[in-house]
């Protein structure tokens, strides 16, 4: 909207970066100097209420990490010049503030489909240096298959709500039948984005031959000067991943069902809130989704630092090249059972009896105990929503990497089952 010569902006505000009370008296001396208290008063604000504008109403919510407000585009520009807007600012229409509510459901419907003022279509403004996704999986397969590049490090730096649960439990078989050294590290002991934090908290545990699972960005080890490990990961279809782990977050797995911790704090609306209500309220939780793209493309600023959509390509384009040359296998988990057999058949020394070990009764009574309490699947208007709009480029590298994998399959001579659905 308008209001006088201000032109009004949709914007996601980190709140951390306003309300961490070791920087808050910090952060307002910041504001005097260089924002004035007033416009970091509304900041604050809305971090520590959460004011969601649906239709033509405002709801007030309970503390968020990240907020959704419009703000003028000055003040837009002094924030990204702190550093303080971390995510999407993106332009809307320009409608008067008599506005119908219809009006403002679609200018708001509009932010909230990633369509920043210069990008048309993210196909039609392309880099043209890009390669095409044939290009870049003829080129991948050119040199396929060959010896693992680190046959004694496997690192496993699994995708959240992708199968990994089950995956540990196999390996947790298999360690003792192939004879090789195991670590599942926990998300707490690092963030998945502290390359340093995690690099020094295992870089003395590797004794090969050693495999390493852990949820974690990709990163380069040979600039902690340690050898280059071979990695794998497997992918899941990102409306699934993300009802996944929406109602996970919600309602835990059978054998410790309750919400998780950071989530706790919900109100009961938004705990009741299923993910057809969180889509149709754009609720920020449907807006700004978890990372995925990050765990092929890394944690430098190129990755995670995302404030347009040219921006989410290039990432986009990372991750393909990544998962294209930097990663031995990718497996698909509704594919599950083609992807045990060709780690059976490019890992041996550790993948040997995978299949047989996911069936048996160890496996298959853990994977039962880590089901998800309660979930529903979402709408055709809501996966509409998602794939249109904030999970469009996650969708595109999950079918890049299904495209890439059934390459493999047939270059392997390994005929491809059907699709098993539901594996965590």
């Amino acid at each position: 909207m308008t209001m006088g010569q201000s032109t009004y902006v949709g914007a996601v505000i980190n709140c951390s970066d306003f309300i961490n009370k070791k920087r808050k008296r910090r952060m307002y001396r910041t504001a005097r100097l260089k924002l004035s208290v007033g416009k970091m008063s509304v900041i604050l604000m809305f971090c520590m209420f959460t004011y969601v504008l649906v239709d033509d109403q405002l709801h007030v919510r309970s503390r968020a990490e990240r907020v959704e407000i419009n703000v003028p585009r000055e003040w837009l520009e002094h924030f990204r010049q702190e550093r303080s807007l971390l995510l999407n600012n993106i332009t809307l229409p320009s409608p008067t503030l008599t506005d119908t509510s219809t009006d403002q459901k679609h200018a708001i419907d509009n932010r909230l489909k990633f369509a920043p003022e210069n990008d048309v279509t993210p196909e039609s403004n392309q880099d043209p240096s890009y390669m095409t996704d044939e290009q870049i999986i003829a080129s991948a397969l050119s040199s396929f298959p060959q010896e693992p590049p680190n046959v004694q490090f496997i690192f496993h730096n699994k995708l959240p709500k992708s199968g990994s649960t089950t995956m540990n439990n196999i390996l947790k078989v298999l360690r003792r039948k192939n004879k090789f050294n195991f670590l599942k590290v926990d998300s707490a002991v690092t963030p998945f984005h502290d390359t340093e934090g995690f690099v020094e908290f295992m870089k003395d545990k590797i004794s090969p031959p050693y495999f390493l699972l852990k949820h974690h960005y990709w990163l380069n080890f040979t600039r902690f000067d340690i050898d280059q490990p071979t990695y794998i990961n497997v992918v899941r279809h990102p409306l699934d991943w993300f009802t996944s782990h929406y109602y996970f977050h919600r309602y835990g797995w059978k054998r410790k069902p309750g919400c998780r911790i950071q989530k706790c704090g919900m109100s009961a609306e938004d705990f009741n809130m299923t993910v057809d209500e969180c889509v149709q309220k754009r609720h920020r939780q449907c807006i700004t989704p978890w990372m995925y793209i990050p765990f092929f493309c890394g944690s430098e600023k190129q990755c995670i630092e995302i404030n347009s959509a040219q921006q989410k390509r290039h990432s986009l384009q990372i991750a393909k090249q990544r998962m294209a040359n930097d990663y031995y296998l990718v497996g698909i988990l509704e594919q599950f059972e083609d992807t045990l057999k060709v780690f059976e058949h490019l890992l041996p020394s550790y993948f040997d009896g995978a299949t047989d070990a996911w069936r048996g009764d160890f496996v298959q009574g853990k994977q039962n105990q880590s089901r998800t309490v309660y979930k529903k699947e979402m709408n055709e208007e809501s996966r509409n929503f998602f794939t249109h709009g904030p999970l469009k480029y996650e969708i595109e590298l999950y079918e890049f990497a299904k495209k890439l994998f059934a390459a493999k399959l047939q270059k392997l001579g390994i005929p491809a089952t059907n699709e098993v659905r539901d594996i965590s």
